[in-house]
C-alpha cells in the first residue's frame, strides 16, 4: 500500500522549478562573467532547462504550470544577469564577487542599469520566460 502524495503535483513543480532557476541562473551568471557572452541564446537554454523541470517534477501541462516555468525562467535569466555582472566587475578589478556585489550596491544599485537590465538582457530573460511557458505547456503525446 502506498502512502499519499504529501505534496500536491502543483507545489513539486514549484519546488523543481525553484532549484532549477537557481541552479541554472548560476551557470548562467557563470558564462556571462567569464566569457562575456552576451546573446540571448543561453536565455533560451535557461528557459527550456526550467520549464522541463516544472514539467516533469508538477506532471501538468496547464496555465498554471505554464505561469510557474515562464516566472521562473525569467527571474533565472535575470538573477544570472545581477551574477554575470558581479562576476565580470570582480574579475576586472580583482576582487571577489561578493565584494563586488557589495561596492556596486553602495552606489545605489544604478550599476543594475548598466548591464543586468541592458536591453539585451531584458530581451533574454523574456525569452527565457517565453520558452518556459511553452515547455512546460507543451503537451505530452
Amino acid at each position: 500500500m502506498s502512502s499519499p502524495d504529501p505534496l500536491p503535483p502543483l507545489r513539486w513543480a514549484a519546488l523543481a522549478g525553484s532549484a532549477s532557476a537557481l541552479l541554472c541562473a548560476a551557470g548562467w551568471g557563470a558564462v556571462l562573467g567569464l566569457t562575456g557572452l552576451r546573446n540571448a541564446l543561453p536565455g533560451a537554454c535557461v528557459g527550456i532547462l526550467v520549464g522541463f523541470a516544472v514539467r516533469l517534477a508538477g506532471r501538468r501541462t496547464d496555465l498554471r504550470a505554464a505561469l510557474l516555468a515562464g516566472g521562473f525562467s525569467a527571474w533565472s535569466c535575470l538573477l544570472g544577469n545581477v551574477a554575470g555582472f558581479a562576476t565580470a566587475t570582480a574579475r576586472e578589478r580583482g576582487m571577489s564577487a561578493v565584494e563586488a556585489i557589495v561596492i556596486l550596491g553602495s552606489h545605489g544599485g544604478e550599476w543594475l542599469t548598466e548591464g543586468a537590465t541592458a536591453p539585451l538582457s531584458l530581451a533574454a530573460c523574456l525569452l527565457a520566460g517565453v520558452a518556459g511557458a511553452l515547455v512546460a505547456a507543451r503537451r505530452r503525446e
